[in-house]
């Protein structure tokens, strides 16, 4: 006769062993054998997607998953956009005020992550890395994308109406909306990221073309049922330069598969190019 008993030891992590004892009855003989086994319970794996908000050492990331793109604030007034990689890694673009520099970053285990971040695209890289820990899985409000004191909370929104190629008067925009954002490639010259506010979207862009690590902020109306982006203003922050950003229209709706400006060629590799 076989018995077996399953004794749980706590161990303070989601890890759980178990001690087995097996009791065999066998022509009057009876032996026991203890088998101590540790397996893992449904553990959910924390570090899986770069949602939630992230405690680093340049600051908190609050940050939005979506449709192959890492989206949200940086800091207390910063925005982050970049591109999500196979192999657990993101790189793209991040603002600090005035200016705007590139980042990348790779999953690793215990919901960290490890980067390196430099100034514009062809600054020097930070000796020191970027680093990250999930501190909270639960997707957050939004606030950084707009230039008054807004927050704006996570709706899932499957929307797909303004996305594709939109000929403007500063040229085409590479478009894809997603949970209230709105973000893409501005031309050949850099990335647009943008947000939602119930009436308009307001966020930022980036001007490779320009020098410096120059920011500009942009404010656009939209007729979301009619699938119509109005257009508005724009300007450089801490600068008098601006003016109206209008949309002639949508010139290849089917055009948002692959963005060309959002991810840095290379910064995904084994050794980052930066």
């Amino acid at each position: 006769m076989l018995l077996t008993k399953f004794i749980p030891c706590q161990n303070g992590s989601d890890y759980h062993s178990f001690v087995v004892m097996i009791k065999i009855s066998h022509h009057c003989i009876t032996s026991f054998a203890i088998i101590s086994i540790s397996v893992v319970l449904g553990q959910k794996s924390f570090a899986d997607e770069f949602s939630g908000t992230w405690e680093t050492n340049y600051g908190d990331l609050r940050l939005l998953e979506t449709d192959g793109v890492v989206i949200g604030d940086y800091g207390a007034e910063g925005i982050i956009l970049g591109e999500v990689m196979a192999d657990g890694c993101t790189s793209g673009y991040f603002t600090n005020g005035k200016q705007y520099g590139q980042f990348s970053f790779r999953l690793i285990e215990n919901a960290e992550f490890i980067g390196r971040w430099r100034w514009g695209s062809n600054g020097p890289g930070q000796s020191e890395m970027w680093r990250g820990k999930k501190v909270s899985n639960s997707i957050p409000a939004f606030s950084n994308f707009f230039r008054s004191d807004k927050k704006s909370a996570h709706i899932e929104n499957d929307m797909t109406v303004l996305n594709g190629l939109w000929s403007t008067s500063y040229g085409e925009l590479r478009l894809r909306e997603s949970d209230l954002f709105l973000y893409g490639d501005y031309g050949d010259r850099g990335i647009i990221a943008a947000r939602w506010d119930g009436n308009k979207y307001e966020g930022f862009f980036i001007n490779e073309k320009k020098s410096g690590t120059k920011v500009g902020w942009l404010q656009w109306e939209a007729d979301i049922i009619a699938g119509r982006i109005i257009g508005g203003s724009w300007g450089i922050i801490g600068e008098s330069l601006g003016g109206n950003w209008t949309f002639q229209g949508l010139v290849d709706e089917s055009d948002t598969e692959q963005f060309k400006n959002l991810s840095i060629p290379g910064s995904c590799s084994p050794m980052w190019a930066f």
